[in-house]
């Protein structure tokens, strides 16, 4: 699939593995904000819900490789605009919509705020993101 999260609006720089997320040792970085944008720059495509396409909700889900230890889903809102960040429940997926084209244009912007539960100072690297089950179309 073409289809990526990344770390610039230009859809540029690929997500690869989880997100960073570091507690420095003032925890002076909490809450920690970040952009991430859903989107392709291959020419001609779409995204849709698998399982009811043009009808179902794309979600993002957030999630934790290593359930039980150190952060958990639920230190992260996800939200559409920043606004949304101060009131959108944490550890919930957020709906994106029913399609997403490919283009730099089109790209999903996914606000993203991790309220660190655990004050541990280091780096955390079992947060990430993920979709539903999710079919890419040729649209010409």
């Amino acid at each position: 699939m073409a289809f990526a999260f990344y770390t610039d609006n230009g859809l540029i720089n690929e997500l690869i593995g989880n997100m960073l997320f570091t507690e420095p040792a003032d925890h002076s970085s909490v809450p920690a904000d970040q952009i991430l944008y859903l989107g392709s720059t291959d020419a001609d495509r779409k995204i849709e819900y698998d399982l009811d396409p043009g009808v179902g909700q794309i979600t993002i889900i957030p999630t934790d490789d290593d359930e039980g230890n150190n952060h958990e889903k639920e230190e992260i809102t996800l939200a559409l605009n920043s606004e949304d960040l101060e009131t959108n429940t944490a550890g919930a997926s957020l709906d994106v919509g029913v399609e997403v084209l490919s283009g730099v244009g089109n790209q999903v912007a996914i606000y993203v705020r991790v309220r660190d539960a655990t004050a541990t100072v280091g780096t955390s690297t079992e947060l990430s993101l993920l979709t539903n089950s999710l079919r890419e179309t040729i649209t010409a």
